[in-house]
């Protein structure tokens, strides 16, 4: 069963278990729970008395329609660290990496750097606006290493978090290895170099 639209507000915790997660759509109970917020993580752990090692590093990026002299390959602007992602129909620069906490929008410097980066570097540079201009928040980990693995702190609580800019390229080894390790069964890899417990949680 899946439950969308769910905004956590709250557990009920007995006995080292959380016993009861109380959402906008209900209350539920379950045997595991799992905690991969990525970047929101450590703002619904604080709620268990976990202090996570994660903080938001924000990323933006700028997608054009297809013209003529676009890129049609992938390409990194070292200089600049700027990626440009191409495909038929458009191309995107994407890069910076903003420390500012939970902050939300667009900060027009950082946008104004993805112009020049494309200004300087690129064959046929933008000549019409943007399609679409994002931010996203990538969550780092203190040692750049993911959170994989049971809690410590608490019985049937496991964490899924921390996975930096490699969050859709880890996303299948973690279920993978999350769910090996739900079931009791050997994992594929060493778990224990992701373990939460290297953090006390």
């Amino acid at each position: 069963m899946i439950e969308s639209g769910a905004r956590i507000e709250g557990f009920d915790t007995g006995a080292a278990r959380i016993t009861t997660v109380h959402t906008t759509r209900g209350s539920f109970r379950a045997a595991q729970v799992l905690l991969a917020l990525g970047a929101w993580s450590p703002l619904l752990a604080r709620r268990l008395g976990l202090h996570i090692p994660v903080q938001p590093g924000k990323g933006y990026s700028m997608t054009w329609d297809a013209q003529p002299g676009a890129p049609r390959t992938p390409l990194v602007l070292k200089e600049r660290s700027v990626c440009v992602t191409a495909w038929q129909d458009g191309f995107r620069l994407g890069s910076t990496m903003e420390f500012s906490g939970w902050s939300g929008g667009l900060n027009p410097v950082r946008l104004a750097a993805l112009q020049r980066a494309a200004g300087e570097y690129l064959r046929a540079p933008p000549r019409t606006p943007a399609r679409e201009q994002w931010w996203g928040w990538r969550p780092m980990s203190r040692d750049e290493v993911p959170l994989i693995g049971p809690s410590t702190r608490w019985r049937n609580l496991w964490l899924a978090t921390g996975h930096g800019m490699l969050g859709v390229s880890m996303a299948a080894a973690t279920a993978e290895l999350i769910a090996q390790l739900l079931d009791a069964r050997a994992p594929t890899l060493d778990a224990a170099l992701y373990a939460p417990a290297r953090f006390g949680l």
